[in-house]
């Protein structure tokens, strides 16, 4: 509620104040009919004698009333403001949450890129083992046609190989050792 800048009390706003101007009183009990206006200087040349004057009573109620109109106008423009920022707070985190969605689907995007290549690169390696089970079959029955035929053949870059390598499947490599073995036996 505005207060009576006479008094000091609180009236409500706006309707009323014209019948609180009317009851206003000061200190003294007695209405109060010779208080200045304030910041109301002309730029005219009449504006000396205006300062000089003393203010009536309606002057008086004419800027409370703009003062009380200014007041809430001022007020509005507060909680226009606060509702601006806080419409610019909601944009900014819909922002966000869009920037946050699309960050999604780009790693959306990125994983299931990876896990193609992941399936691809584990068919080509599945590939791979078979071709060398296929080839170290190929090699144990050639070895084996050797020793069968009693030739000579050296294994020893076969067996530094051997060394050399960590072997993970033991199937292929332990017939190719059998093979290697019934060769040189």
């Amino acid at each position: 509620m505005p207060e009576c800048t006479h008094c000091g009390e609180e009236y409500p706003a706006p309707g009323p104040y014209k019948s609180h101007v009317l009851t206003c009183t000061n200190e003294n009990g007695a209405v109060s009919t010779d208080e200045p206006v304030e910041g109301t200087a002309s730029a005219s040349s009449d504006s000396s004698e205006e300062a000089d004057s003393k203010t009536t009573p309606i002057d008086q109620h004419i800027e409370r009333v703009v003062d009380d109109r200014l007041e809430t106008v001022e007020s509005e423009l507060a909680q226009m403001s606060e509702d601006v920022d806080e419409l610019e707070n909601f944009a900014t985190i819909s922002l966000g949450e869009r920037r946050l969605d699309q960050a999604e689907a780009n790693l959306s995007e990125f994983s299931q890129s990876l896990t193609d290549l992941s399936e691809q690169t584990l068919e080509q390696v599945n590939e791979l083992e078979a071709r060398l089970e296929f080839q170290t079959v190929v090699l144990a029955t050639a070895l084996d046609a050797l020793a069968e035929a009693d030739v000579d053949v050296d294994t020893e870059p076969i067996r530094a190989y051997q060394q050399e390598q960590i072997v993970t499947d033991r199937s292929p490599s332990k017939r190719l050792e059998d093979a290697i073995e019934h060769l040189e036996s």
